[in-house]
């Protein structure tokens, strides 16, 4: 086994974030829908529970990273031109949330033998990060609103038994909330929904609770 295969096994086993929450010291926070808080590079979040938009700290109105459940926010740098010494989220649903101080973690992780592999991790995300955002700044309204969709149906779309080819959005994917992540205005937004929907691409009838992506076009 590569050090590679490894890591996918501890992170599917859910073996470290088990391992951290058990053995570190750390504050719990609940957050409700649409509340925000801003953190500390000091600080590193998990979310136990909800899901969690990260506020980009210049363009405070782009929501550029989600994170579910299961998930650590760190800032891995602050000297680059995306993260400051602080960051904000927001709660898109009602969260808890585990925080870390920074240090003891990775302190803790270091002694364990378990930083590489956290560190892993993080690099993995923070490079996905990178891509969503350059692929956020380009493009038609048409294609960020879709690639958004397509982002958010791979974190927390649940595909349906009976037609694979659709996965079922969460509830709180609606227009308002679609154009901050997908760095978009409301009206323009909307009328990428609605094209999406013309072509087929999406399922957003008010008869139906939950959106639909198609994902297997």
């Amino acid at each position: 086994m590569n050090y590679t295969e490894y890591h996918e096994l501890i992170q599917k086993e859910d073996m470290l974030d088990e391992y951290i929450n058990k053995n570190i010291p750390f504050r719990n926070i609940q957050l409700n829908k649409r509340e925000e808080i801003v953190l500390t590079s000091a600080e590193t979040t998990y979310v136990a529970s909800g899901t969690i938009g990260q506020l980009h700290p210049i363009k405070e109105n782009f929501i550029f990273d989600l994170s579910t459940s299961g998930n650590f926010i760190m800032l891995l740098t602050s000297e680059d031109y995306i993260h400051s010494k602080a960051y904000k989220i927001m709660a898109i649903e009602d969260a808890q949330l585990n925080i870390f101080n920074t240090s003891n973690l990775l302190d803790f992780l270091d002694s364990n033998q378990f930083l590489s592999d956290f560190l892993y991790e993080q690099l993995k995300k923070e490079t996905a990060i990178l891509e969503s955002i350059i692929n956020l700044a380009v493009g038609s309204s048409r294609d960020k609103v879709l690639f958004t969709l397509q982002l958010i149906a791979a974190k927390c779309g649940v595909i349906d038994s009976k037609n694979p080819n659709w996965a079922e959005l969460p509830k709180w994917v609606r227009i308002k909330l679609l154009a901050k992540m997908s760095n978009s205005s409301i009206s323009m937004t909307s009328q990428s929904v609605k094209q999406l929907a013309d072509e087929g691409l999406l399922s957003n009838s008010t008869l139906e609770s939950n959106w639909r992506l198609n994902v297997g076009m």
